[in-house]
């Protein structure tokens, strides 16, 4: 429920639910205070149309986030987060989990340089998709079709049955 939904139901102002909302929330905080995270996942959500973006910084071993602020998605709006953590908590973070935008990853090394980067799977898997498309453009423009592109269980990438259409490569033999 919106604050403006609360404040409609309740026949209260906007402001004094939102004031409400923000000590409640800081109570919380007193009482559950953030522990110093090993493992976090850093993404950004939309809270607007129009690319209006927010940082959430999440406690992966605990489940629950942590963080949630910037003014966008920038290296500075992170750094905030690194700096509201305080450097005696960043020296513990182990290991951050992120998508492959650069203004995350600049600031995780620069600011818990320490922190080894794991990237999302999704993001990677669409890097390579992209990559896999591209050689097989290449392959097609040098007159062989590729069939079938796979990746092993292993990991390696393996191209499958390809044919000569060029004369030119029939030449060749």
């Amino acid at each position: 429920m919106t604050v403006k939904d609360v404040a409609k139901e309740f026949k209260l102002d906007w402001d004094t639910v939102k004031t409400l909302d923000k000590e409640y929330m800081k109570k919380q905080l007193r009482r559950y205070p953030v522990a110093a995270p090993r493992v976090i996942g850093i993404d950004e959500i939309s809270i607007r149309k129009g690319h209006t973006y927010r940082i959430v910084v999440s406690d992966l071993e605990r489940g629950r986030p942590i963080w949630f602020g910037g003014k966008d998605r920038s290296k500075e709006s992170l750094d905030i987060f690194y700096q509201w953590l305080g450097a005696k908590k960043v020296k513990k973070i182990r290991l951050a989990v992120m998508d492959m935008w650069k203004a995350f990853e600049k600031s995780t090394r620069e600011n818990a340089f320490h922190a080894a980067i794991l990237y999302d799977k999704f993001h990677v898997m669409r890097h390579l998709g992209e990559a896999l498309d591209k050689v097989r453009k290449l392959w097609n423009m040098h007159g062989f079709q590729v069939k079938n592109v796979r990746i092993s269980k292993g990991r390696n990438i393996r191209f499958y049955q390809t044919e000569k259409t060029s004369p030119l490569m029939d030449a060749r033999r």
